[in-house]
């Protein structure tokens, strides 16, 4: 079994890397198989998988995943592409993709490709969630649009600034 390589967990669905449009590297993506009766699995990033350094053996191999008190032995099944999830200006981070079905980890975050209005989608998660528990608590709702806009803001103003017009005038 290899060593825990440090790395973010993300607990996720079979559906996650669809939505999030993560493409697969290699391998397998999590499945509807992959739940509490069967043996547990792990999808990589490509940084995890080079930090990891098992090159052509990663697939196969089993890799202890820790978490303070707790760990669990899982075979990595697949690897996926990088993406940034700390912003378009840091390094991308080695992540450990677990199903979510199998996960001993109790936060989640819920991620939704919709076609109506964010607001439209917002109340529909907040109505549904409450129906199966009125005591989980919905934080830091937003839309995709309104991250990539945050973290595209300040190259935009700094774009139109070297754009605009400059005018020099003497005075004599």
């Amino acid at each position: 079994m290899h060593t825990w390589t440090p790395g973010q967990l993300r607990a996720v669905d079979p559906d996650y890397f669809e939505t999030m449009r993560i493409p697969l590297m290699r391998g397998r993506l999590i499945g509807r198989r992959d739940d509490a009766r069967t043996a547990p699995v792990v999808v990589v990033n490509e940084t995890m998988a080079g930090d990891l350094n098992l090159g052509e053996r990663l697939l196969g191999t089993k890799i202890r995943i820790s978490s303070g008190d707790v760990s669990c032995p899982c075979e990595v099944v697949g690897v996926v592409a990088d993406v940034r999830e700390n912003g378009l200006d840091e390094a991308y981070t080695p992540i450990y993709y677990l199903p979510q079905a199998q996960s001993i980890w109790t936060t989640r975050s819920l991620v939704v490709r919709a076609s109506a209005s964010p607001d439209m989608v917002m109340g529909s998660m907040r109505a549904a969630v409450a129906a199966v528990d009125p005591a989980i608590p919905l934080f830091d709702l937003q839309p995709f649009s309104d991250l990539v806009d945050r973290q595209l803001a300040s190259p935009r103003f700094n774009t139109w600034l070297l754009a605009l017009p400059v005018r020099m005038r003497t005075a004599f």
